[in-house]
């Protein structure tokens, strides 16, 4: 309806990127990293190559931006691991949601050949957004630390694509969570008082 010519593509990303993208065309390029459910990640997207391609389909000062909002894993190490080998700039930026706003908080990863271009993001003051290099967050004697992004991160087409020591939560709890409320309801449902349930279920959970 504003005119905007806009054509889609169906099929696999970096496929469709690579047959349907001109080189160095794009001023961004917006990647969405997570499939739903949230627990899949588009793996294929955040290695070495498949940044290397992403990169060649930007202007010289072009973005690439990846969304990285995802409750149980981290990702901008991912994404640094590689922006690091190929020499490229970066930075994570984190969207906070103010009392009274009607939406969640969100983490985007900024990508470009060049430090100077991503200098827009920090010089912004129109929004809320707090801009700091990727960092690795880990917990030691029981108290959060952030170190710096080495190549014990990076992924590859054909190296090992490893959630290692990445994990914000684990996605196998939360099922397990899911399905323990569904035998939950079952049983009280079923007439057994919710109380002897919760002395049953409660171990479990706090475990």
């Amino acid at each position: 309806d504003r005119g905007t010519k806009v054509k889609v593509f169906e099929g696999e990303p970096r496929e469709m990127l690579q047959k349907h993208g001109p080189d160095k065309f794009y001023k961004v390029i917006v990647v969405e990293s997570y499939k739903l459910p949230v627990i899949e990640v588009h793996k294929e997207l955040l290695t070495k190559e498949a940044l290397e391609l992403l990169m060649s389909k930007v202007q010289e000062d072009g973005i690439v931006a990846f969304h990285t909002s995802n409750r149980y894993y981290q990702l901008p190490p991912i994404i640094a691991g590689a922006a690091n080998e190929l020499k490229l700039a970066c930075i994570v930026g984190n969207d906070r949601v103010s009392r009274g706003d009607y939406r969640f908080s969100s983490e985007w990863m900024m990508v470009a050949r060049d430090v100077k271009h991503l200098a827009r993001f920090k010089n912004d003051k129109t929004n809320d957004i707090d801009w700091h290099p990727a960092r690795h967050q880990a917990i030691k004697d029981g108290k959060p630390v952030e170190t710096d992004i080495g190549k014990e991160f990076l992924w590859t087409d054909k190296g090992e694509q490893s959630f290692r020591g990445l994990y914000r939560s684990d996605p196998q709890i939360d099922k397990l969570y899911e399905a323990l409320a569904d035998v939950e309801t079952f049983v009280v449902n079923n007439g057994v008082p919710a109380e002897s349930v919760c002395k049953v279920s409660q171990p479990i959970r706090a475990g």
